[in-house]
């Protein structure tokens, strides 16, 4: 059972939550997404800083959207290997579910 940090925002948290059925591919195929995202974060803050200095709004807007990108980040590198440690189950070699966590979030 993987436990989240207190600080894990909930729109993380409600992507991650559907990745307990995910096997090794589909996992690695996420990771990827996130990386994606990250790297529009990225693209959209240049452009911003460059051509929109006026609008505090927005760029406040686009901090938020980089930290929930970067914790999903560092969540999707923290995950990846505890999943290749686990047994397989039948799906893909060397991997499989492992987090058996309903709970969604909650902290006990």
């Amino acid at each position: 059972m993987v436990r989240l940090p207190y600080s894990t925002p909930n729109a993380t948290i409600a992507h991650i939550i559907h990745m307990k059925d995910y096997i090794t591919f589909k996992t690695v195929e996420v990771q990827a997404q996130f990386f994606q995202q990250l790297e529009a974060t990225e693209t959209m803050r240049a452009y911003i800083s460059h051509n929109m200095d006026e609008n505090e709004e927005l760029i406040a807007n686009l901090e938020t959207t980089r930290s929930e990108a970067t914790i999903a980040q560092k969540l999707a590198k923290w995950l990846y290997p505890m999943r290749r440690a686990c047994p397989g189950d039948g799906h893909a070699p060397g991997g499989g579910p492992s987090v058996e966590d309903d709970s969604h979030g909650k902290q006990t």
